[in-house]
């Protein structure tokens, strides 16, 4: 973690134009978390001068831990302002966001945001959400406002079949996404309309008819659908949103084909995928999470399966599960992302601990965690395939497994990502260019998000899990 000064904090946050971007209540807030650093200091002086048995490293921590923690809220204050600058306002009270896509010639087309958490207006709003949340600043509530109002517009104009089809109903594209968004906005925001307009999303795709869908992954169909509406069932304890889920759960069983050793689980394409976004990883743990919420033993029985078969492909000379996304003629490649590999893998068995605690499932967390950690630096910084993702996914262990040095790792990865952005343009977005790539999944939203959860781990959601 790059340390910083009173004085090269205060230049950081003032940018160049001789004013501060954030108020003087956060500057004084970050500023008191500095001059905590240096009282630590003094006391780790006075310690030492007295008692000569006192451990450097104990005492060290401590400073550490506060000073990554102020420089990581400090950092998502400074993503969350220049998201807000860049917000494209309209006269309706409405906001959104210009994002730069990659066409099917390759060239690079600026277009307004969708509706979608993974690379939509929804991941913005959630972030700005967190961040009002913690830092109370009125600026970052009223922008993600405006951006659920954007959402809510999209959804109201384009909500039919054909569109609800091919938009997909996942946990990242899909009406079931941005119910994800709106639900956990109305808590942050204290705005319970939102929680309303989040049950409405869902209750859109309930009316679709599931026996035609055919998608089974968590990045957009059933499995996806599931965990979205789980969460918002957690907030909304309401019957219909565990029977959707129910009947998802369903359609994904009647999914199921034999596959490796007679396992069954849900090819794609004549392969059956690994992994979090489009594999078994993480329809087993939406099966296990739908198991945990209503008691049906089916869901879980077949979420050990689908485990059972990932890790019958596991490669101990790896020490990674393959990605079989690769074409025919090459061999397959071991990723290393939330969305792919080891990361992912870890998050979802850890998720499903609740519903499938075997020693199986424990072996899997454990060698998937060991992966994460000895990986070397990824080349991006986002939250889907990148360093931030990974350190999302030591969080998420830290909590659940009751493992603290996991959270100082997570906080490690951060700071190696914050160290080498020196303006938010700065991370390593996919795609990179844009004046202001602020969605959450491939952007500046996601990794803002993940500094303010790794600031205050015990206040806000794992997105990346749809806690």
């Amino acid at each position: 973690m790059t340390t910083r000064t009173k004085n090269q904090s205060a230049a950081v946050l003032a940018g160049n134009h001789g004013f501060s971007l954030i108020s003087d209540e956060k500057l004084l807030q970050l500023y008191s978390a500095m001059m905590r650093c240096r009282m630590i200091g003094e006391r780790v002086r006075v310690l030492l001068g007295q008692d000569k048995a006192v451990k450097d490293d104990a005492v060290g921590q401590e400073a550490t831990v506060v000073g990554v923690t102020a420089d990581l809220l400090a950092e998502a204050v400074r993503i969350g302002d220049a998201i807000v600058r860049a917000a494209v306002r309209g006269a309706d009270g409405t906001a959104c966001w210009v994002a730069t896509e990659k066409e099917a010639d390759y060239r690079m087309e600026m277009k307004p945001m969708g509706p979608h958490l993974y690379d939509g207006c929804a991941g913005p709003a959630l972030f700005l959400s967190a961040l009002a949340n913690v830092t109370g600043d009125p600026q970052y509530r009223d922008t993600a406002l405006a951006a659920f109002r954007s959402l809510n517009l999209l959804m109201a104009s384009l909500s039919g079949p054909e569109w609800l089809a091919g938009q997909g109903i996942g946990g990242c594209f899909g009406a079931p996404s941005m119910a994800y968004a709106l639900a956990h906005g109305s808590v942050l925001l204290d705005a319970p309309g939102l929680l309303a307009q989040a049950e409405q999303a869902i209750d859109t795709v309930a009316r679709m008819n599931l026996d035609a869908e055919m998608r089974a992954n968590v990045f957009n169909g059933l499995a996806g659908a599931i965990l979205c509406a789980i969460a918002v069932h957690r907030l909304s304890p309401k019957d219909h949103l565990l029977e959707f889920a129910s009947a998802c759960g369903r359609r994904l069983l009647a999914l199921r084909q034999p596959a490796l050793h007679s396992l069954r689980v849900w090819p794609v394409e004549e392969r059956s995928l690994t992994g979090l976004s489009y594999g078994a990883a993480g329809i087993a743990y939406a099966l296990s999470a739908l198991s945990a919420a209503t008691g049906v033993a089916e869901f879980r029985d077949a979420a050990a399966e689908a485990c059972a078969y990932e890790r019958s492909t596991y490669s101990s000379e790896v020490a990674n599960w393959p990605d079989f996304r690769a074409s025919a003629d090459a061999a397959f490649p071991f990723a290393m992302k939330w969305c792919h590999g080891a990361p992912g893998i870890a998050l979802c068995r850890i998720g499903s601990l609740a519903a499938l605690d075997t020693p199986d499932i424990r072996a899997d967390i454990d060698a998937g965690l060991c992966a994460t950690l000895s990986a070397p630096p990824a080349s991006t910084d986002v939250v889907c395939c990148g360093e931030l993702g990974r350190a999302e996914v030591l969080l998420f262990a830290a909590a659940r497994l009751g493992r603290p040095e996991l959270l100082e790792s997570a906080r490690r990865i951060a700071a190696r990502s914050v160290s080498t952005a020196s303006a938010p343009s700065g991370y390593r977005t996919i795609p990179a260019a844009g004046p202001c790539h602020a969605d959450f999944h491939r952007g500046l939203a996601g990794i803002g998000y993940a500094l303010l959860r790794l600031s205050s781990p015990n206040r806000l959601p794992s997105v990346l899990a749809w806690e």
